[in-house]
């Protein structure tokens, strides 16, 4: 598990959580 794997993961979790949220909000 390098460091680019853990900040690949932070922005693909950050770019679901956007998305979510932008559903939410409409």
């Amino acid at each position: 598990h390098t460091f680019k794997d853990d900040q690949d993961e932070k922005v693909f979790l950050a770019a679901l959580a956007v998305a979510n949220w932008k559903r939410r909000v409409g």
